[in-house]
């Protein structure tokens, strides 16, 4: 059985008399009128839910004051609702016919705040997006493509120190590894580098039927809340994620052998030394050492002593 969705007043329709903007007659009229269908190339499935909509918006927690990038703007219904709530926002599009679009419907809906950048995300730089000057915190949201939800959620916790909350559309499966704790199923490498980063936290499901067309799989929205700061303190975070890698490389071996392969290609006789300093068994694996662990030994292989003292979190 699909799990409800809450009604929630729809945007406004245009004086052309489309339905209204954010419902799945909104969505595919304004397609129609255009002359344009979803493209699969692009994994064009629309969010045609308001309530879903407002509440991807809420979790953003957004001020009067806050900036805003929003990452997908579609035909611009969430950046309505995000309009609504901040001081700015910057919308990238990549796809030129939603470009087209988009200025009138955000004009009908009668938003004014809203600056729109076309380009690709993962390319345009920080100068071409226009983001907020030195540190000056700005915040993210994005209902995207989900093959680009690794490479985007690298950009936002490696390049945007700023970048003080997102709010992101992912399907669940990757939702649940953005979350998962150490020894679960789905603690891998990305669940390592959110959460060195920041504290995630899954908001709610989406099911299919809040799209169209409808995707194969289930979605949900997830905060990721920066910390003030690492997980992890007295390493690199390149020696850090190197270990990391390496632990996970051959994920279903023993730690002490896992740590042999590459990047690193640990000596056996040093992996157990290491280990033997940290207090880790050699015979756990990857998946079940918590971030404060994978510490210990990325200091222990850069040559660092093992504790620190001032981890800011166990690795949850």
């Amino acid at each position: 059985m699909k799990p409800p969705l809450e009604e929630s007043p729809a945007l406004g329709s245009d004086q052309a008399g489309l339905p209204p903007l954010g419902t799945e007659r909104g969505v595919r009229a304004r397609l129609a009128a255009a002359g344009l269908r979803p493209q699969h190339k692009l994994s064009q499935n629309f969010l045609c839910h308001p309530g879903i909509m407002a509440s991807l918006a809420d979790a953003a927690e957004l001020a009067p004051d806050d900036d805003v990038l929003e990452i997908g703007a579609g035909l611009g219904g969430l950046t309505v609702e995000l309009a609504r709530r901040a001081r700015q926002v910057v919308a990238v599009e990549f796809d030129r016919e939603m470009l087209a679009l988009l200025p009138a419907e955000l004009a009908r809906q009668g938003v004014s705040n809203v600056r729109v950048i076309a380009g690709d995300i993962l390319s345009l730089s920080d100068a071409e997006l226009g983001l907020p000057a030195g540190l000056l915190p700005f915040k993210v949201a994005a209902n995207l493509p989900y093959s680009l939800t690794s490479p985007l959620i690298e950009r936002i916790h490696g390049q945007w120190l700023n970048a003080t909350l997102s709010v992101l559309m992912v399907q669940e499966e990757v939702a649940r590894r953005l979350v998962a704790p150490p020894g679960s199923d789905g603690y891998s490498v990305l669940s390592v580098f959110v959460q060195y980063y920041a504290e995630p936290e899954l908001v709610r499901l989406v099911p299919p039927n809040a799209f169209w067309p409808r995707p194969e799989v289930r979605s949900a929205i997830v905060r990721l809340r920066r910390r003030a700061k690492r997980a992890v303190a007295g390493v690199d975070d390149a020696a850090f994620f190197a270990l990391v890698k390496t632990a996970f490389g051959q994920r279903r071996k023993q730690i002490r052998n896992s740590l042999g392969g590459p990047p690193l290609n640990l000596e056996r006789g040093r992996v157990d030394l290491m280990l033997a300093t940290a207090g880790i068994d050699g015979r756990r694996r990857a998946e079940d050492l918590t971030l404060a662990e994978f510490g210990s030994l990325a200091r222990l292989a850069a040559g660092l002593p093992g504790q620190p003292g001032d981890d800011v979190s166990a690795g949850r």
